[in-house]
């Protein structure tokens, strides 16, 4: 799964601002993951004088922030287990063996798209966290994804991914709050613990563009590879190469 926000240059410079502040509150954080709040450790630890009722409070606080700021949110999500069955195990696309080459594609298809419907005509800039292996995935993966975007859409797909620190990024964290909170609703369903669902009822309201591959999308998916390598493997052959 990959989610995040978006919003333009002057909002992002205002939200930094607002968290800046709303994290130096007392207790204090020095930067904001929602795995450490939602498990009160780390940053969140009760050491540190951090309760539940506390973190309920902030994190709240910090979602209404990037509420405020951001334009629209973005995901896109499938099952890995049923991607490698279907399509990692037939394709003949190196990029594809890899499920977060798809979804990856696919964000930044949405994102292209909504751009379209937002009051801006800045450039897109697409920022990862240095420490995830996604983000340098993406670098690698822009060539390609130019070359296969060209054919379906006209739209400037924006700069190359660029990485930054997200522990003094502060727009990554507002992106890690939003995607941890979409990939609990995903994974938990119903199960959902009813203090995170209330946090993810924060950013209702805000334009938000879900892309879901369910089952039977990656079974036509898979099936549409295993024709495309059948037809590669008889090109093959025709020219000569085995």
């Amino acid at each position: 799964m990959l989610a995040g926000l978006m919003t333009s240059y002057d909002r992002w410079a205002q939200f930094a601002d607002e968290w800046d502040a709303a994290c130096k509150k007392p207790p204090g954080l020095a930067y904001f993951k929602l795995s450490q709040a939602l498990s009160l450790r780390d940053e969140f630890s009760p050491s540190k004088g951090w309760t539940e009722d506390l973190r309920n409070e902030r994190v709240a606080e910090l979602v209404a922030i990037a509420r405020r700021h951001a334009l629209c949110g973005f995901s896109v999500s499938l099952n890995e287990t049923i991607y490698n069955e279907f399509v990692t195990n037939f394709t003949p696309f190196g990029e594809l063996r890899d499920p977060y080459f798809l979804c990856f594609y696919q964000l930044v298809d949405a994102v292209t798209s909504a751009r379209e419907n937002q009051p801006t005509a800045e450039d897109l800039d697409y920022i990862f966290d240095e420490q995830g292996d996604v983000g340098k995935l993406a670098g690698a993966w822009w060539d390609q994804l130019h070359i296969v975007a060209q054919w379906r859409t006209t739209r400037p797909l924006g700069s190359r991914p660029v990485h930054r620190n997200d522990k003094k990024f502060r727009p990554l964290q507002a992106a890690d709050l939003f995607a941890g909170l979409v990939r609990n609703e995903v994974e938990q369903g119903e199960r959902m613990t009813p203090f995170v669902r209330e946090f993810l009822r924060g950013f209702k309201g805000m334009d938000y563009y879900e892309r879901v591959y369910a089952r039977d999308d990656l079974l036509d998916i898979g099936a549409d590879l295993v024709v495309r390598g059948v037809r590669r493997k008889q090109e093959r052959r025709r020219d000569g190469r085995g």
